[in-house]
């Protein structure tokens, strides 16, 4: 839950209202000022008509051991899912950008030491590094993924259980562009909709997940990547 909060909060600083890329100013190295990747159902709740059947003090050891987990989370990140498959959806848009724009991203570790980092990714604000002057070019990538038709089955006994959701993931993809003087030089946001469908299976004990796993996870990098080819093109349009 504490990543999905960071992640909720973060992704709504991003306006809807687009600015079409300034070709003179968007050339050479950006740095990442946020990376934040937020996949629905992946850090579910526990099941409510299991609910009741959880006593009190069960419930804050569910959710002591989620604050553990997510800061497990934060310390090895490497075998975590959300981080797997948040690398490849970046390595996706890293090409496209690289592909069709002048535009390289820098590593994500730049920004070390001034800004927030989760799964190893930044939590900055690209105008404030702007403003103390980090880099010419800074950008914000935000990236929501939910799954509106999702069909969710569980089966639950005295607080154990397992849940089985599928649907068809929906991505949000959000990208701002600031340079050195605060400006915005590049925002524009696309939604895309997965024609596959992901599974998502979790199995629970006393209120505490014990396993999850996203089966055809394969399907969300590559989503991101026709997300970026379509903010791309969409942009350039508009830059007609």
């Amino acid at each position: 839950m504490l990543l999905r909060i960071l992640c909720c909060v973060s992704a709504l600083s991003v306006t809807a209202c687009a600015v079409a890329p300034q070709q003179a100013a968007l050339s050479g190295e950006i740095v990442i000022a946020r990376y934040a990747f937020d996949v629905e159902g992946m850090e579910s709740e526990f099941p409510q008509p299991a609910g009741g059947l959880i006593p009190e003090a069960i419930e804050g050891m569910r959710t002591g051991r989620e604050i553990g987990d997510a800061l497990a989370t934060l310390k090895y990140p490497e075998g975590s899912v959300y981080k797997q498959i948040a690398d490849a959806a970046l390595r996706e848009i890293q090409q496209v950008l690289e592909q069709r724009t002048q535009l390289r991203l820098a590593p994500t570790d730049r920004l070390r030491g001034r800004v927030p980092y989760l799964l190893g990714y930044p939590l900055g604000s690209a105008k404030a590094l702007a403003r103390e002057g980090v880099a010419p070019l800074l950008a914000e990538i935000d990236v929501s993924v939910t799954v509106p038709d999702q069909a969710t089955g569980y089966f639950a006994w005295l607080g154990t259980g397992t849940a089985h959701s599928v649907g068809r993931p929906e991505m949000i993809l959000q990208l701002s562009v600031v340079d050195l003087t605060g400006q915005v030089v590049w925002r524009d946001q696309v939604i895309v909709r997965s024609e596959q469908k992901v599974t998502l299976d979790e199995r629970w004990l006393l209120g505490v997940n014990t396993e999850r796993r996203v089966a055809d996870a394969h399907s969300l990098p590559l989503l991101a990547r026709r997300a970026i080819e379509a903010l791309v093109t969409q942009s350039q349009s508009r830059r007609g």
